[in-house]
């Protein structure tokens, strides 16, 4: 039905009247009756027009398809809602100037055959880097330095249980190993040794004062140069290659270390020189001081250098002094002169004949009558640990002499039982008034200085013993080296035979032995340019019981001594 007026859908002049905005069109007669022929499917009012058949039957058609999926859907799939805002970031401009690119041409210009020809890559390489460019490099510090560390980090890493059990730190048990049987033993942990010690005699061994990781070793004649020495220092953090060699123009046979200057070791030779050298310059050149230029020198080999220390007047400090002993029968205190090093005599060891045996007692009033024909040759010299001014000599003779620094013309005591050339003397650092000394006899003698003839006399071999030494750590415990072997005598177990005892290696003789105060382990060198580190496993016991049973020894011989000087 058209909504607008009537008047508006007649036109003039016709019997049709138009609606111009519905576009229908109504057919009216004379009178004015609607006779407009309506359509044969009348729907309701305010319905759309029909459609056709075929798109009705397509529309339903999808709508159950449509219906079948919603009903399958559900549980399918999960959706979910949600709003999110992007964000448009705003452009930057940003400006950057660089250099313009330079370009050049070149070219070459070459005959055929040079162009063929087999040249070597490196040559140019090698023109521009100079051979003394390349040792400038090769010896810098910095390289040096850094190859040190490395070294030092692998053999540390080789060596980890080695020297684990040399600081007494656990070591893990290698797997697929027996465990090892239990008692004293001495267990080799390793070797300082290289081609430079090969077939030399290990002559000394010293630690150093200040540093016990650091270890001073004197070598003698090489079978290839019969005249020439060596000094190694040997640090823990390398075994396998000296700090420091000094090369000498002797045979070192003694070597100390200064309390006071660390870096200072004191030097004997065979050929009598006296040397002083610092080990803490790479170079071994430098800051050397000898004897050669000294009139009062030595004249024959020097057998033992000690550093000890003496009362100056009357202050309370001590000076530290340099002492050599050799077999000129002089025993000699050292000092920095102009020239080098110049010395004076602290004792002259004369040699004693008279009609009658020398007594083994020890008498103050009565001496039997000596003749002075020569001197005899010292062969060691050990000072005492609580008196720095009196110390023991022992001589070719087979004499042992107590001497005082403050007198240079009279021993004190003379202590004879040798037979032979007294090699070695060590006073005890836990019991000073008793020392050992071994002889070439074959036998250690344990003595007390307040009487004249030994409290035990011990042998278990048929060779001479080169040294002896005792343990820091153990007042009962000391060891003795011969040509055959080391033998580790414990007092409180046996004082027949030694508690532990090793072979020396075949076609090898043993030179001389060293305790570590820190640790319980000892070296020993030999004559093949050898110096073993051995581990006394099980061999420390309770301390106390030790130096009960030194002291018992020691009243023991001071109540005979006493009682022999009353019955007198």
């Amino acid at each position: 039905m058209c909504l607008f007026p009537l008047e508006l859908c007649i036109s003039e002049n016709s019997s049709e009247k138009h609606c111009p905005l519905c576009n229908s069109v109504q057919v009216f007669d004379e009178e004015g009756n609607d006779v407009t022929p309506q359509p044969l499917h009348q729907g309701e009012s305010g319905a759309g027009p029909p459609k056709s058949s075929l798109g009705l039957h397509q529309t339903e058609e999808k709508n159950k398809t449509y219906t079948e999926i919603c009903k399958n859907r559900p549980g399918n799939e999960k959706y979910t809602e949600r709003s999110a805002q992007t964000l448009h970031p705003q452009n930057k401009h940003k400006l950057t100037q660089s250099d313009s690119v330079t370009t050049t041409e070149t070219g070459e210009a070459q005959r055929r055959h040079h162009r063929d020809s087999a040249t070597s890559s490196m040559r140019d390489l090698e023109v521009c880097v100079s051979e003394a460019e390349v040792q400038s490099l090769l010896s810098g510090d910095t390289l040096l330095h850094s190859l040190m560390v490395m070294e030092r980090s692998l053999v540390a890493n080789t060596l980890q249980d080695k020297l684990a059990a040399y600081r007494l730190l656990p070591v893990l048990p290698a797997p697929q190993t027996s465990p090892e049987a239990s008692g004293p033993a001495l267990v080799h942990l390793w070797s300082f040794s290289c081609d430079l010690t090969l077939g030399r005699r290990v002559n000394s061994l010293v630690w150093n004062k200040n540093n016990p990781d650091l270890l001073a070793v004197g070598y003698g004649a090489s079978e290839s140069s019969s005249s020439a020495g060596l000094i190694c220092c040997w640090s823990l953090k390398n075994p396998t290659w000296p700090e420091r060699v000094v090369p000498c123009d002797s045979p070192v046979t003694a070597l100390d270390f200064s309390v006071k200057s660390p870096c200072q070791l004191a030097v004997g030779m065979e050929d009598g020189t006296v040397m002083i050298c610092s080990v803490h310059s790479p170079q071994s050149n430098t800051s050397v001081l000898h004897s050669r230029a000294c009139p009062h020198k030595h004249v024959a080999p020097v057998l033992q250098v000690k550093w000890t220390l003496q009362d100056v007047g009357l202050r309370d400090d001590k000076d530290e002094a340099l002492v050599s002993a050799a077999t000129d029968g002089r025993i000699c205190k050292w000092f920095v002169s102009n020239n080098g090093l110049d010395c004076t005599d602290m004792m002259k060891l004369k040699r004693v004949k008279s009609a009658k045996k020398l007594s083994t007692e020890k008498t103050t009033d009565t001496k039997p009558e000596n003749i002075l024909s020569a001197l005899t040759p010292g062969m060691c010299v050990h000072f005492h640990p609580k008196e720095s001014g009196v110390y023991l000599v022992g001589t070719w003779e087979g004499l042992i002499h107590k001497c005082s620094s403050s007198n240079t013309q009279q021993y004190m005591d003379t202590y004879k039982k040798h037979f032979g050339p007294v090699l070695g003397v060590s006073y005890s650092p836990l019991c000073p008034g008793v020392f050992l000394s071994c002889s070439s006899d074959w036998t250690v003698q344990l003595w007390t200085e307040e009487r004249l003839t030994p409290a035990l006399s011990l042998s278990s071999g048929h060779r001479a013993v080169l040294a002896v030494q005792w343990s820091p750590k153990a007042a009962a415990v000391f060891g003795a080296v011969s040509e055959t072997g080391l033998e580790i005598w414990d007092l409180q177990s046996s004082i027949l035979d030694p508690l532990v005892a090793l072979a020396a290696p075949p076609s090898l003789s043993l030179t001389s032995l060293l305790f570590t105060s820190h640790t319980d382990c000892a070296l020993v060198g030999d004559s093949g340019g050898r110096v073993c580190v051995y581990l006394l496993r099980d061999v420390y016991g309770t301390e106390g019981p030790q130096v009960i049973i030194i002291i018992i020894i020691h009243f023991i011989c001071t109540a005979l001594y006493i009682s022999e000087k009353s019955q007198r």
